[in-house]
């Protein structure tokens, strides 16, 4: 225990959990998260949006956003909580990724092939957005199998090795 004590206190924090002060304990990142119950809710607002029905997903997103959200990190959209979700399910290994991922795209953002991007990434996102929703389903429905996953994976833990094993940190 101390062992990771002292992992934790090395480690950088996340943005996210930077952006919610501990003042009230029932917030997140400080209260237990209930992912289940959130993707409940979102799988039906992004399944309406899958299919059409757009008005009836935005009522179910501004319902869960007074559920689940203080009003100053409220969501406003699917994808703002498709994000959000899955920032949280993911926290802390994301934000290297995303860090680097926006750091390789920056270049292009006074190029000619910034509109380029911006419409071949039109093209994939549709397919993109049907694939994280069937993944996050598949996962979900296995939830009670895979929930551990998202206290050892974002930590670094990987197959073969003991999750016990905090000198990789």
């Amino acid at each position: 225990m101390h062992a990771m004590y002292e992992a934790s206190k090395r480690a950088r924090p996340s943005l996210v959990s930077m952006a919610v002060q501990p003042t009230d304990p029932s917030l997140r990142p400080y209260r237990p998260p209930d992912y289940a119950e959130e993707w409940r809710l979102l799988r039906k607002a992004w399944s309406l949006a899958r299919h059409g029905q757009t008005k009836l997903s935005e009522k179910q997103i501004a319902k869960a956003a007074a559920e689940l959200y203080p009003p100053e990190h409220s969501i406003d959209s699917l994808q703002n909580w498709v994000w959000r979700l899955a920032t949280f399910l993911c926290n802390p290994s994301y934000e290297p990724l995303f860090d680097a991922a926006m750091k390789a795209i920056e270049p292009l953002k006074d190029s000619v092939l910034w509109w380029d991007f911006r419409q071949f990434y039109k093209i994939l996102s549709v397919e993109h957005g049907t694939r994280y929703f069937n993944v996050m389903r598949e996962f979900f429905a296995a939830y009670d199998e895979f929930c551990q996953d998202i206290f050892w994976s974002p930590r670094g833990y990987r197959p073969g090795r003991s999750p016990y094993d905090i000198d990789r940190f």
